[in-house]
């Protein structure tokens, strides 16, 4: 006869190895992110310089073309971490939850987030410093058709990589990877920090309509990049 014990399932587990890469992708992507907001503010005076218009900002990304290469190229790379984070998160809470389903959905969210921000952020290393040395080098006519192109493919590109990658895509994975921590031993804090992070992030979106949330956006960015930092450790840590 089988007894009680043999019988009973077994919890599943989160295996030492995915644990160690999730944290590592984690880790590696804040400092990429960091990075390159420490290179693009010291020589662009980034974020701010995003606001400035195309007759000062083409010169600006001319004269200072290997910051903007350099800085871009790890926000490129910190962005590009977001789609492989996305599904070994999926993977790990998986493991925890079991919600097969519900994580499938999470995890397109995420990665639909990484992808949508690589979007917004190639502009930088391509189409930008084209634009910026036609600026400076055309006539006055010449620089007139770049200013256009320049703030057309800004509002473009940046409504992709920020409106749906950044604060769409990302707000909603985030909430939903928040729902299911709140569903696990120990998970409440996080997930009530993760519901947080959502939260602001959404919150840019009201910008479309109009409405100035100054710091906000950029504390809503810096919260989030704590929040993916903690929760990568909190799975490093984590034993069952």
């Amino acid at each position: 006869m089988t007894s009680l014990t043999s019988a009973r399932p077994e919890v599943p587990t989160v295996r030492p190895a995915p644990r160690a890469a999730l944290f590592a992708v984690a880790a590696t992507q804040f400092v990429l992110m960091f990075g390159a907001a420490g290179v693009l503010s010291s020589g662009l005076g980034w974020p701010q310089s995003l606001d400035l218009p195309a007759a000062q900002a083409l010169p600006l990304i001319h004269e200072q073309a290997s910051t903007v290469a350099l800085g871009y190229s790890l926000y490129f790379l910190s962005a590009f971490l977001l789609i492989p984070l996305a599904v070994m998160v999926g993977g790990a809470l998986k493991e925890r939850d079991g919600s097969s389903a519900f994580l499938s959905v999470t995890v397109t969210l995420g990665a639909l987030a990484g992808v949508l921000k690589l979007l917004g952020i190639v502009r930088w290393l391509v189409a930008m410093p084209a634009l910026a040395a036609s600026y400076v080098s055309g006539g006055e006519a010449s620089q007139a058709t770049v200013a256009v192109m320049y703030d057309i493919l800004n509002n473009y590109a940046g409504g992709v990589g920020e409106a749906l990658g950044v604060q769409l895509f990302a707000g909603l994975w985030t909430l939903l990877v928040s729902v299911v921590l709140f569903r696990l031993p120990r998970g409440r804090v996080l997930g009530t920090a993760g519901l947080v992070a959502s939260a602001l992030l959404l919150a840019g979106l009201t910008e479309l309509f109009g409405t100035d949330l100054g710091p906000v956006l950029t504390v809503s960015g810096v919260f989030w990049q704590v929040w993916l930092l903690a929760l990568g450790l909190t799975f490093l840590r984590a034993r069952r």
